[in-house]
């Protein structure tokens, strides 16, 4: 329930009593019915309506006010945890499967083989090339 919605409720001076025994259910020290809280039963006002005292709706007041207090650095702390959950869950599912990424090492692997193998023919080449392009120029230069 929205943070001003009880409040506004009691500032008629009644109020829903599902709301009251709500309050008093969670809160029974701070939200305690007295004893000269009527239930009413008019015409006007729909079943479980309660008629409240000007000083009970005083203490409802102040008491919603200290539960608010109370619960707007849990409220902030819960939103931040959220958050952060929330950024674990989307950080955790970019990540590929084990299965996935066990395949990409194999095929890393088998290019880096492959990728050597290929640099040790050329260079296996090149050595060749120059060894013959040195007998090539002793053949051109010894004529």
């Amino acid at each position: 329930m929205p943070d001003g919605v009880v409040k506004q409720e009691f500032l008629g001076g009644k109020s829903n009593s599902d709301v009251v025994e709500r309050l008093m259910k969670y809160f029974p020290d701070e939200f305690a019915l007295p004893d000269e809280t009527e239930s009413s039963h008019s015409a006007d006002d729909g079943p479980g309506t309660l008629w409240l005292s000007d000083e009970y709706v005083l203490r409802l007041m102040a008491g919603i006010e200290r539960q608010l207090a109370r619960l707007a650095p849990l409220r902030e702390r819960v939103a931040e945890i959220e958050a952060i959950t929330l950024d674990a869950k989307i950080k955790a599912a970019a990540l590929p499967s084990r299965r996935a990424m066990d395949k990409q090492i194999r095929y890393e692997t088998a290019i880096d083989r492959k990728q050597d193998r290929a640099y040790a023919r050329l260079e296996r080449l090149q050595k060749r090339r120059r060894k013959k392009g040195g007998e090539d120029a002793a053949s051109v230069g010894g004529t």
